[in-house]
């Protein structure tokens, strides 16, 4: 490595360029002292030598300003965004490997920079292939919403048409409704000779059980039900129920006697209370009537027996009980009786 008049490193050459501007005042002194014969030559060798000098110290000083100016002005580009430019080489060692240094950074900067576009080429296309996504759910869910609403439509449409259906049935049942009862007071109004409403039974029941309790002796209530009524109805139609219901009445007459008391309470429901009987003859008489209309093949009835005091004392209590009965035969098979 050989010498170098001018240093290298900044440090030095601040430190010439300030010795070689002081001996600016050394030498003038010396000047003045000077005795040398010929003062103008030796002056103007001073002046030279002086100015030579300043010079020196100013460019060794300008050079060390430059560098770093232009490390300040490439910083700030840097610092603006601009990470392609690069800084010129530069003399000094110091300025040489900061600048190097910034070159450097620069350069990571400028890669980071491609990096960082690179990813957002990458997110834009991936938010273009979200939005394509998006556009196509949001196709699909209009579809959906489109075929939910013709099927809320429909929905709507056969809604009102059952509505209007069950409007048109209801009207159905109330005719029909209208027509059961003109034909349960027509049946009601066909009555066997001696055959009593609900109200009079209850009340004749009520009288004979008193006169049983005083006379301590038996009344005994027995109760008719045909069964599968409804069924029989819509199967044969009014008429054949009004002929039928009359062979079930002159059962009922033929096995009873002139002290007996015959009622139809209900449109398939008959009774007949039975002065001075136990339960063991009333019995009797009602299997033999039951019988008697099963023999007839066409129908079969169920029958349900109280007596007092055994199931009551009361012509209320009475009637519950062979009511009672009455569900039981009809519940454990029909055509039975139950007391």
């Amino acid at each position: 490595m050989g010498f170098d008049i001018i240093p290298r490193k900044i440090g030095p050459r601040m430190f010439v360029a300030l010795a070689l501007a002081s001996s600016i005042p050394i030498l003038a002194f010396l000047y003045l002292l000077s005795s040398v014969s010929s003062p103008v030559v030796q002056a103007v060798l001073v002046i030279a030598i002086v100015l030579w000098l300043t010079a020196l110290g100013y460019y060794l000083a300008h050079s060390v300003v430059r560098s770093i100016k232009d490390l300040m002005v490439h910083a700030q580009a840097l610092v603006a965004g601009e990470v392609n430019k690069k800084m010129p080489p530069a003399r000094e060692e110091e300025v040489a490997k900061l600048a190097d240094s910034f070159n450097k950074l620069a350069n990571m900067a400028s890669n980071a920079t491609q990096d960082v576009r690179s990813y957002l080429d990458r997110i834009n296309d991936k938010e273009k292939e979200l939005e394509k996504i998006k556009s196509e759910r949001e196709e699909e869910l209009a579809k959906l919403a489109d075929s939910f609403n013709r099927l809320a439509e429909i929905a709507s449409d056969a809604t009102q048409g059952a509505r209007a259906y069950m409007g048109r049935m209801e009207e159905k049942d109330k005719g029909l409704e209208a027509k059961l009862s003109l034909i349960e007071e027509e049946l009601f109004s066909i009555r066997a000779p001696g055959f009593y409403d609900e109200r009079h039974i209850k009340s004749r029941l009520d009288e004979e059980v008193k006169n049983a309790v005083g006379l301590q002796r038996p009344c005994s209530f027995i109760v008719f039900g045909i069964d599968d009524y409804d069924k029989l109805l819509s199967k044969v139609g009014d008429t054949a129920v009004v002929q039928r219901l009359s062979q079930v009445t002159s059962a009922i007459t033929a096995f009873s006697s002139k002290n007996d008391t015959l009622g139809k309470l209900r449109l398939d429901t008959f009774c007949l209370i039975l002065q001075n009987r136990s339960k063991q003859n009333a019995y009797q008489i009602a299997e033999s009537i039951r019988q008697k209309i099963q023999a007839g093949g066409q129908m079969t009835i169920s029958c349900g027996i109280s007596e007092n005091p055994i199931d009551g004392v009361t012509g209320e209590e009475i009637y519950r009980k062979a009511m009672l009965n009455l569900e039981l035969a009809k519940v454990q098979g029909k055509n039975r009786t139950v007391v």
